[in-house]
């Protein structure tokens, strides 16, 4: 009934506990889509190892081609009524694939959305959710309420926390778009929003998602290609919003400020700032550039953020660069006084 979508790179160290995880749930009628994507580590080879114990587990391996083309390839192979996805760094509850697959059989919807624990430093807290009761929405209702959450970054776009029908993406011809390796799961999860005719929120907790305390300072390559992931998904989003006649102002503002903010963050969080100032000032002719500095109100945004904008935008990259500092510091601190 269940296909499970599990792209796989580079990450021996984590992927036995999310495949036992998988062995453990109490509901049994599901495959597993492996996509070893060019692994060098021992990935390929924990996965075949799986593979020959329990039949429900098909691996394929590949070249790297990133998580994108992993995910529709293995969607691709997918049998399975239903399709969910999982990250090799994190695992799931022993209920979690019962509790999806009851909701679909029981509201007959045509997708689920549960909420997920964050694990950081082996401690288990619940992740963010403004949903609290279940609660269904219809297309109408997607469209007015649930799409503008998820554009402003109310509502998670974690595709690792749905459970939709395989036919709503085969026939919409949605698939994951491999030129963007970041904010990828935001397209696909608001084309799913756009073509289901209903959807519930449920508050049972499925998913766990582990997080890498060492991974929030980023190099500036890898700051610089996140940068340029968040003006493309900004300018593709903008593109299927305009096609679906819903791209109003309220939206067109919800956009722009919170991907306004992942600008932000990235600047925060490179090694290297200034070089970083100066590569979004590259951008300078692109459209959705044009959009954070003409077209929306800056009044909304963070006080932090707000004097980031009249830095960035008055072009004083030394004063942005101090302010930057500061910032950090002030993070610094505070991650300090929780320890």
């Amino acid at each position: 009934m269940i296909s499970i979508i599990l792209p796989v790179y580079n990450c021996e160290d984590s992927l036995k506990k999310c495949l036992d995880s998988l062995i453990s749930q109490s509901y049994s009628d599901f495959e597993v889509i492996c996509i070893d994507d060019g692994s060098k580590d021992k990935s390929g080879l924990i996965l075949n190892e799986y593979a020959k114990k329990d039949k429900r587990f098909k691996v394929f391996h590949q070249d790297n081609h990133g998580v994108s083309y992993a995910r529709n390839k293995a969607i691709s192979y997918a049998k399975g009524e239903y399709i969910t996805f999982l990250d090799s760094d994190d695992f799931l509850e022993n209920d979690a694939l019962k509790i999806m697959f009851s909701y679909m059989n029981k509201y007959k919807v045509d997708m689920v959305r549960t909420n997920y624990f964050k694990i950081l430093n082996n401690k288990k807290n619940k992740g963010y959710s403004n949903y609290k009761k279940e609660e269904i929405l219809n297309s109408k209702e997607i469209i007015s309420d649930l799409i503008p959450k998820v554009l402003s970054g109310e509502v998670r776009s974690y595709l690792v926390i749905i459970c939709i029908k395989k036919d709503i993406i085969v026939n919409n011809k949605i698939h994951f778009d491999n030129c963007v390796s970041m904010m990828e799961d935001k397209i696909f999860f608001i084309e799913l929003l756009m073509s289901v005719k209903n959807f519930i929120q449920v508050k049972d907790y499925t998913y766990n998602y582990v997080l890498n305390e060492n991974s929030a300072i980023m190099s500036k390559e890898k700051c610089n290609s996140r940068i340029k992931n968040i003006f493309d998904v900004s300018i593709i989003l903008k593109k299927i919003l305009k096609e679906k006649n819903i791209l109003d102002k309220q939206n067109m503002e919800k956009l722009i400020i919170s991907h306004f903010e992942m600008l932000c963050r990235e600047l925060i969080y490179c090694d290297d700032t200034k070089e970083t100032i100066n590569y979004v000032y590259s951008f300078k002719k692109n459209a959705f550039y044009s959009d954070i500095f003409s077209s929306f109100n800056h009044n909304k945004l963070r006080i932090d953020r707000f004097f980031m904008f009249i830095l960035l935008k008055k072009h004083m990259k030394n004063i942005l660069y101090f302010y930057i500092k500061i910032l950090k510091r002030i993070k610094n601190i505070k991650k300090r006084r929780k320890i």
